[in-house]
């Protein structure tokens, strides 16, 4: 019934039993990497779940939702529910860290990328980086920006927001 929800268009906030019940049906096959501060996995088929796994993480993951309220889903990867510790996400492919040097892409593609990394630069009045993570969104058929948790520089610190949580997969389960 949760999954279903998902379909209704408004970002769900998460009871704390059904943030567990996701979390719960995590395994380590559904496991697709890890960033500073989040382990991210693969929900269902057309879904990621971000997990916080540090302070850091929740910090992202808040900054993520609020971004996604204000600019929507045009430019960013869709933002489905949320909870204390968890983002649940649209899943996109083609995923890469855009850099124009070195891509395989048409010249079009380029246009549309370059575009869309200003748009959620300027936005978010962030440009270290993050927000070249892009991948292709089936869903709206155009590239989006996937990892958008960086930012909001008045209300966070970098320290705030950057942990180094990929060291530790190999020793605690996210």
């Amino acid at each position: 019934r949760l999954v279903a929800r998902f379909k209704e268009g408004t970002v769900i906030e998460l009871t704390r039993e059904e943030e567990e019940a996701i979390i719960n049906s995590l395994t380590e096959e559904n496991f697709i990497d890890c960033g500073t501060s989040r382990a991210v996995y693969r929900f269902k088929e057309d879904y990621v779940v971000k997990v916080a796994m540090s302070y850091g993480g929740v910090n992202q993951s808040y900054i993520e939702k609020t971004y996604f309220n204000n600019i929507g889903n045009e430019y960013l990867a869709n933002l489905y529910a949320h909870g204390m510790i968890i983002n649940v996400m649209e899943r996109v492919t083609d995923c890469t860290y855009y850099d124009s040097w070195g891509n395989d892409f048409t010249p079009e593609e380029e246009e549309e990328i370059t575009n869309l990394i200003d748009i959620v630069n300027d936005f978010t009045e962030y440009d270290g980086g993050d927000n070249r993570q892009i991948g292709f969104s089936h869903r709206l058929n155009a590239w989006v920006v996937y990892d958008y948790g960086y930012g909001l520089q008045d209300e966070y610190s970098h320290r705030e927001i950057v942990d180094n949580v990929d060291g530790w997969t190999c020793c605690i389960s996210p």
